[in-house]
């Protein structure tokens, strides 16, 4: 494939959203790939699609990877975090840019990856994998399923040696000690207590 200096998506030949990304057409190629993948959960499934399509570029992008894909799954030793983390390699790795003249997606193979079990996700909500990862969470990169226990279990990108004490799951950012859901949960329980005087909890003025 030539370079792209101008970024023209070669099939639409609209500005690409990100660097050789065209959002609208690979969009159009999660959708239509749905039908050879299932997590075996439709808010799994659900929250991986929202991701897809909405991805700007390939660093936004998750996928639902059979746990067949990686290999080299190892136990890390590490004295912060409340759980073990795991290491594997993923064969195929992330997506990075459609392939036009293969038409497939053009892929960095053998990526290290880091598992985070989501604990007792099998009645999993959207509020939660959103609280959790965010839509835009470029840290993590597909889910998969632990066999031994039904668990959901986020591939992240990232190592992360930290965890919160109260639910147990790692931070969002690797240097940030903040863990979203808990603190989210802790400032709504608080406002019943406060108030700028500004506007009433009625939207009306004061």
């Amino acid at each position: 494939m030539e370079n792209n200096p101008e970024n023209i998506c070669h099939e639409c030949l609209q500005l690409c959203s990100g660097k050789d990304w065209c959002n609208p057409c690979n969009a159009k190629r999660f959708q239509n790939d749905f039908k050879n993948w299932t997590s075996g959960n439709k808010v799994i499934d659900d929250f991986i699609l929202k991701i897809q399509f909405k991805a700007w570029d390939n660093e936004e992008v998750i996928e639902w990877i059979p746990l067949n894909k990686f290999n080299n799954i190892q136990s890390l030793i590490t004295t912060r975090t409340f759980e073990p983390i795991f290491e594997a390699k993923w064969i195929d790795g992330y997506i990075v840019k459609w392939d036009y003249m293969n038409n497939k997606w053009e892929r960095s193979v053998n990526e290290t990856v880091y598992f985070v079990d989501l604990h007792n996700s099998t009645n999993i909500s959207m509020e939660f994998m959103e609280n959790r990862f965010g839509l835009y969470d470029t840290a993590i990169c597909g889910l998969t399923k632990n066999p031994m226990n039904d668990s959901y279990v986020a591939v992240m990108k990232q190592h992360y040696s930290y965890a919160c004490p109260k639910c147990q799951q790692p931070y969002r950012y690797q240097y940030i000690t903040w863990c979203n859901p808990c603190n989210t949960k802790q400032l709504r329980s608080e406002f019943k207590n406060w108030t700028s005087g500004i506007f009433t909890r009625g939207g009306k003025s004061t």
